[in-house]
């Protein structure tokens, strides 16, 4: 595997803070860089991904502004790709097609394996 240069990061947009760091310790064991988001507001009010960038967006409805950051990261000039990780009943489906594939969907619970090939996917 490359090792992720500086440019290249990955934002853990979660609200469970267990499991985010559980996400952010597996994937900088494989040499990548990870930047932890508490929430969808606190992405959009301070960070400023690139085209190179990953986010790892948790889709909880009950929590709306994770859809309005989905939605500005899919019309997002800087294109950053996602990896969504959601619930059984939600509306995303793993065999959705989004345009040129910038998005991977997971659906909980998602195993070790399938989130760093999620990552790598997207990278």
């Amino acid at each position: 595997m490359d090792v992720t240069t500086p440019s290249q990061t990955i934002y853990i947009v979660d609200g469970d803070p267990a499991l985010s760091l559980s996400a952010k310790c597996l994937l900088e064991a494989r040499d990548r860089a990870v930047e932890l988001c508490a929430d969808a507001g606190q992405f959009l009010s301070q960070t400023r991904c690139s085209q190179s960038d990953t986010v790892l967006l948790d889709l909880d409805p009950k929590k709306p502004l994770v859809f309005r950051l989905l939605n500005d990261l899919l019309h997002s000039a800087r294109r950053p790709r996602i990896v969504v990780t959601t619930g059984a009943n939600s509306a995303l489906r793993p065999d959705d097609i989004f345009p040129g594939e910038r998005i991977k969907v997971l659906v909980h619970p998602v195993n070790p394996g399938e989130l760093v090939r999620a990552i790598d996917f997207a990278a």
